[in-house]
């Protein structure tokens, strides 16, 4: 794998789905550095070479940084949403927090986002020359979405104004008492762009109130009526959706994003009153099964559904980063409700999904290892079988250079980071987990010396026939 073959494939297997401008206004990727690290994590599942590259991209891409970081452009500001990512993924959180704060001051100077914008400042940007403009509004909606999804996984600041900016796609063109030049979209974004850009305030609105670092227990502070006036504005945008975001066989991956990201919204909603509220009726429905309890459960019912199909229809390329936002919370539901018969159908797909996308990204080994902690703590799981899953894992992510020190501090679960927010995190959990199952390391295999021969119970399907095996 060279640099230049690698610079052809970025098109193709990019797995960012907020577009970033290129200088003509088009959603294209930024040709730059930063987002090529990001592109040689994601090819490594097609050649393994393309791991090495990406660490000589990373190393280019932050001195590029720093000289950028303060020269405000709408393409400056989709690079550094790109090494963002990429810096996330590659286990470089604290690098990823530095660029989140730096993409947030760069909007709010350029007025994309984050700050009031006046009128006379509104009418600045509608006199811009039309690419100027379409690069700015896709700047400014793809950086928004970043942090907002960002949101999704961390205890993040709000974002108080969302853009001003009419949103790429959108065929209203009015805003701010202005009328603004057309901005369509790629077709092969169809209209998933476009509508993810509706949805990203709302989960902001309601990310605010759910805010994990507030000291008073959620259940103390949000209301049953805020979740549900939440849930209404959320019907309403998804009954305005277009046909073509249906989901079905020939629907791309970036259609399965969209709808898990949905669904993931509607449980993480709904999910602080499973236990106080579950069976209230919501009030602005006529049907009396309308509760806090059926919808959870309707849109986790939807979840796993997506996660199988994604994982056996879905033409993928290499966006698994983004479909976590589905997989993290299906793991929590199994782990916290075993009584249901298909517990281990959900644990082993999750797992493989983890093992899938360790291929390319050196931090799901520390998010597998979190979910197993919690795993062994809830007694789900034995020591030897979770010790034999961190063994798979590792054999499919031997091409990573260091993994041990990549760091996550995200949310692993949502219900134990309402009660306690550093215990829930990634971070805090696979430490944890090497602490449990204290072991004793064969070169690049983590083996377990307190056990013997592993029990059948904790033997691991082989990857190849691993849908096979839990389906049967």
């Amino acid at each position: 794998m060279t640099p230049q073959r690698l610079r052809r494939q970025a098109q193709a297997v990019c797995p960012e789905p907020l577009s970033m401008p290129h200088r003509n206004g088009s959603f294209v990727i930024p040709d730059s550095h930063f987002s090529i690290w990001v592109i040689g994590q994601s090819f490594t599942a097609f050649d393994i070479q393309s791991a090495a590259l990406s660490l000589g991209f990373e190393r280019e891409a932050q001195l590029l940084w720093q000289d950028k970081r303060y020269s405000d452009s709408p393409t400056n500001l989709g690079a550094m949403v790109c090494l963002s990512m990429a810096s996330g993924m590659g286990g470089r959180e604290d690098f990823m927090l530095q660029l989140i704060e730096d993409i947030r001051a760069m909007a709010a100077r350029m007025n994309l986002f984050g700050t009031r914008v006046s009128d006379e400042t509104l009418k600045t940007f509608h006199e811009l020359p039309p690419d100027k403009f379409r690069a700015s509004a896709a700047a400014a909606w793809g950086a928004y979405g970043w942090l907002t999804f960002y949101s999704t996984h961390y205890a993040a600041d709000p974002i108080a104004y969302p853009p001003s900016l009419p949103i790429p796609g959108d065929t209203n063109r009015r805003s701010g008492g202005l009328v603004w030049p057309p901005h369509p979209v790629p077709n092969y974004l169809g209209q998933s762009m476009t509508n993810l850009y509706k949805l990203w305030p709302m989960i902001q609105d309601f990310g605010h109130v759910y805010d994990f670092t507030n000291p008073v227990p959620l259940s103390e502070r949000v209301t049953l009526s805020f979740a549900e006036s939440t849930y209404q504005k959320l019907l309403v945008w998804a009954t305005a959706l277009d046909l073509r975001m249906k989901r079905n066989e020939d629907s791309l991956s970036h259609v399965y994003f969209f709808h898990a990201l949905y669904h993931a919204t509607i449980v993480r909603l709904f999910q602080p009153f499973l236990y106080s509220s579950a069976h209230t009726r919501l009030k602005s429905f006529n049907s009396r099964d309308c509760t806090p309890a059926s919808i959870y459960m309707a849109s986790m019912r939807q979840l796993k559904r997506l996660l199988i199909w994604y994982l056996t229809k879905a033409g993928r390329h290499s966006d698994n980063g983004w479909f976590t936002v589905a997989v993290l919370q299906i793991m929590s539901a199994t782990l916290w409700n075993t009584n249901d018969p298909d517990w281990k159908i959900y644990f082993q797909l999750c797992f493989n999904f983890w093992k899938e996308a360790y291929i390319r990204y050196r931090i799901y080994l520390k998010i597998a290892r979190a979910n197993l902690y919690f795993a062994l703590q809830l007694g789900v799981i034995e020591r030897d079988t979770a010790v034999a899953l961190v063994n798979e894992l590792r054999a499919v992510g031997a091409h990573h250079v260091d993994p041990e020190s990549a760091i996550n501090s995200a949310i692993a679960d949502h219900r134990m980071a309402a009660k306690h927010l550093t215990d829930s995190r990634v971070d805090t959990m696979a430490k944890e987990f090497a602490d449990l199952t204290l072991s004793q390391h064969t070169g690049d295999v983590e083996r377990n010396t307190a056990d013997g021969a592993s029990s059948k119970e904790s033997e691991v399907a082989p990857s190849h026939n691993w849908l096979k095996t839990v389906l049967n």
